[in-house]
């Protein structure tokens, strides 16, 4: 099915219960239904853990679908502007080399040698050797006029180019030189790409042209211990992300004297888990008696208790949800609703 998929920290509620054998039987369920999409038989109280992580899994996978679908129409939308807009340009341009050939035309028509006198066929062979030819004349006429009119343009765009440039080899230099200096275990720079040179100019934007909040970001980075302390997504394509760029720059990750932990007492928040209540309620009556109607009113049970504690969380109104879309809850008499 997929690669990848989410574990919630809200699942240890489930699977604290389980032994150590089960907690090893409900892991390799729950990638073979991720990676395959097939289900595996499984005890009981294991089976029950597993409904709700592959329920997630499926809300998940669906979700990630539709925001790639999204991301590919915008990316055809936005290949569909480049396109149009770099054929307006070539349009404009052949229109702008037509003129430009039409003046110079115009401007040869005119030679200074229309108009020659009986003296100009007087001349001796040395003058005339000495002298160019018409042809000649027309020509470097012809080039210097050409000349003076692509030096403003060439000027023009010299000056373009000027305004506003980034020393992107500055940047990585200094770069390599913090990570040398504090032996930082981020990854030294090779190459400046060109996605490298974007998320620069993107910081830049966002700083408003401020080239000093870039170096402060990377003096930041260098000496946060926990930036450093050998992470694999720590690095420098990380620190330039326009996400957690403004959190370097505002010491989020900055070294800071850790609070004391304060003690707490083990038996305050000692509960039951739902593997433990799901045996209890299992042995209260006969086998024969536990029918899939008991199974859910249980399960059920559990979600709302879950949510007078917790009324933000989330696996258990997504639990409660299907089983009402299900009609489970109708049919169990249970009074509950999914919020609108």
């Amino acid at each position: 099915m997929n690669d990848s998929f989410i574990l919630y920290t809200s699942y240890y509620a489930l699977i604290e219960g389980l032994t150590d054998e089960q907690l090893g039987q409900l892991t390799r369920a729950i990638f073979l239904y991720a990676r395959d999409g097939k289900s595996i038989e499984l005890e009981p109280v294991v089976r029950m853990a597993f409904a709700f992580i592959k329920d997630n899994i499926e809300r998940n996978q669906d979700k990630y679908q539709a925001k790639c679908e999204k991301n590919r129409q915008i990316a055809l939308e936005r290949e569909r502007k480049k396109r149009e807009a770099r054929e307006k340009a070539d349009n404009t341009n052949v229109h702008e080399r037509s003129r430009t050939c039409e003046n110079n035309t115009n401007v040869h028509e005119r030679s200074p040698y229309d108009n020659d006198n009986e003296y100009d066929n007087d001349v001796s062979k040395e003058t005339d050797i000495l002298e160019p030819s018409k042809e000649a004349s027309m020509q470097s006429f012809s080039e210097k006029n050409v000349c003076a009119a692509s030096e403003p343009q060439k000027s023009s765009e010299k000056k373009k180019s000027k305004k506003g440039e980034i020393d992107y080899a500055a940047i990585k230099d200094y770069w390599n030189e913090q990570h040398d200096k504090t032996n930082s275990a981020m990854r030294r720079l090779t190459l400046m790409t060109d996605n490298r040179k974007e998320a620069i100019r993107g910081r830049l934007k966002d700083c408003k042209g401020d080239i000093s909040k870039i170096y402060l970001a990377i003096d930041k980075a260098m000496a946060s211990s926990y930036l450093n302390a050998g992470h694999s997504w720590a690095s420098y394509d990380w620190v330039m992300t326009r996400k957690y760029f403004p959190k370097v720059l505002e010491g989020n990750y900055d070294n800071t004297e850790p609070a004391a932990a304060k003690p707490q007492d083990p038996s305050a928040t000692a509960r039951p888990s739902i593997g433990e209540l799901y045996e209890q309620a299992k042995h209260q009556q006969p086998a024969p008696q536990q029918s899939q109607d008991d199974k859910f009113r249980w399960v059920i049970q559990q979600n709302l208790e879950d949510l007078k504690k917790n009324p933000n969380n989330k696996p258990a109104k997504d639990s409660l949800t299907r089983y009402y879309e299900r009609g489970v809850l109708q049919r169990l008499g249970i009074d509950w609703k999914p919020e609108k």
